[in-house]
């Protein structure tokens, strides 16, 4: 649900506006960024108009809020074929302008069709699967070509993109990347990402761990355009960065990376933006987080303690993780035999209690 909008039609068959980001996942969820647009046509219409909701403004150039649009007509009898092209950008019109000039320069279709090909085949082709059915063969490589659209580019061609304090940065050396829903992809498509894609991956994790020292020192978890959502739970992060280096891609800042995933763990309150990283990490510590929640935390740990001996050498930080990862023994119960939560007094909760999104059986795997 967008609550701003507009569009303005700029010469014939041109027309420009922006539209913010709205919610994500309901109401509670407002994300704050604008995506600016900029779109022609090769043709000149017989006619061109606003609307707003149910009312068509014929003739008007601009219109603004929820629910409006622009409007064109042509004469398909003298041109057959009509095309546009658009271009986007989170920063500015300006730079909208800068992408579409950049970007596409002509109008031949077939010719950005044979390019974009060429550019997925890039990475489609680093995997090569045989001995199956042709159905199977395309069901694979679209699967891949899935896993591979997101998290995506949030820098103009000049570099430029909004970061996490809502300022313009510019990408220098790298692509700044967003759209992280590391809660659902930690355990399988970073891994993926990094073994196809170790330099795009890189960038990624630069790009995460630049999030976090813009939006007050802790990593996020569920990023959309420039927030952080604070969807989902647990510290997948920081499982995220550890397993893009352990699959490849190492083309990112290891120090810093460690740093931030220390803060989230060790100092409580920390934030990206207004959204805790840790919940209930002084609970966790102490053995009485919720029980789905701690034995994410217990996986966060395993691998911070992973990456600190692997990318930075340091003995003592991967001993003082490893014995956090075996936090998750307090929460279990010897008279079923499977994990649960516990109360503050130490009594346990209901089997089925604070398991987000599973039952007790799902995480117990964890």
């Amino acid at each position: 649900v967008l609550s701003d909008a507009n569009i303005k039609i700029t010469g014939p068959g041109m027309c420009e506006g922006y539209a913010d980001g709205g919610y994500f996942c309901g109401k509670e969820q407002p994300v704050n960024y604008k995506g600016y647009f900029v779109a022609k046509f090769d043709a000149v219409p017989v006619s061109s108009g606003t609307w707003a909701d149910n009312k068509i403004n014929a003739g008007s150039k601009t219109a603004t809020g929820p629910n409006t649009g622009a409007y064109f007509t042509f004469n398909v009898s003298a041109k057959k074929v009509i095309r546009y092209k658009f271009a986007i950008s989170y920063v500015s019109l300006a730079n909208a302008k800068l992408n579409l000039a950049a970007e596409n320069t002509g109008w031949d279709v077939n010719a950005v069709k044979t390019k974009t090909q060429a550019a997925w085949n890039k990475y489609l082709g680093k995997i090569e699967a045989s001995g199956g059915s042709a159905d199977l063969t395309t069901q694979f490589y679209t699967h891949l070509y899935h896993a591979l659209a997101h998290p995506n580019i949030s820098n103009d061609v000049n570099g430029e993109y909004i970061g996490s304090d809502y300022k313009v940065h510019k990408a220098v050396g790298f692509d700044n990347y967003t759209s992280f829903s590391n809660w659902d992809t930690y355990r399988t498509q970073i891994q993926l990402m990094a073994l196809v894609a170790p330099k795009e991956t890189g960038d990624v994790i630069t790009s995460t761990v630049n999030f976090a020292k813009m939006s007050g020192g802790g990593l996020p978890r569920w990023v959309m355009a420039s927030t952080e959502t604070g969807i989902m739970q647990g510290d997948p992060t920081s499982v995220v960065i550890a397993n893009a280096y352990a699959f490849g891609a190492t083309n990112f800042n290891t120090k810093a990376a460690l740093a931030v995933m220390r803060r989230g763990a060790e100092v409580p309150g920390t934030k990206s933006q207004d959204r805790l990283t840790r919940p209930q990490l002084e609970e966790y510590l102490k053995g009485y987080a919720d029980a789905s929640r701690s034995l994410e935390y217990t996986s966060a740990d395993f691998a911070i303690g992973q990456f600190a001996l692997q990318s930075n050498a340091q003995t003592a930080t991967y001993k003082k993780y490893l014995e956090r990862s075996r936090l998750w023994k307090p929460l279990y119960d010897p008279s079923t035999k499977w994990l649960r939560g516990r109360n503050t007094d130490g009594t346990w909760k209901g089997q089925n209690d604070d398991m987000r999104e599973a039952s007790y059986k799902s995480y117990f795997w964890m």
